[in-house]
């Protein structure tokens, strides 16, 4: 049974990847650089704060089709999302911490809980 699922499996896979390749559908997982932030959040005391400000991040990503990727290091949050169309407006809604510097769509924010 198990291997027979296995085989289903392997063969709507296949046909997703063959219809996708027809129509072109292009499948990325990669943020579109005219339309992310980039999001750099230091001083950020604990995993409790961290998934704090993700909520609250994913409430400021413009649209319903939506994408955020997060690398942690230490006591820094790097956070790429998208969509955000209006950066400035985005900055206005930061709520988490005090923003040190705008460069075009990169952001960085001391984290202040």
């Amino acid at each position: 049974m198990i291997s027979h699922l296995h085989g289903i499996t392997l063969i709507v896979a296949i046909a997703t990847f063959a219809i996708c390749s027809i129509v072109q559908f292009d499948l990325s997982f990669e943020h579109d650089p005219a339309t992310s932030v980039k999001l750099i959040i230091s001083r950020i005391d604990g995993e409790d704060a961290r998934q704090s400000i993700k909520d609250t991040l994913e409430d400021m990503i413009d649209g319903s089709v939506q994408m955020m990727t997060t690398k942690i290091a230490g006591d820094t949050m790097t956070t790429t999302l998208a969509p955000v169309s209006d950066v400035d407006a985005f900055v206005k809604k930061i709520n988490f911490g005090t923003v040190t510097e705008v460069d075009d769509r990169n952001i960085k924010v001391d984290y202040v809980p």
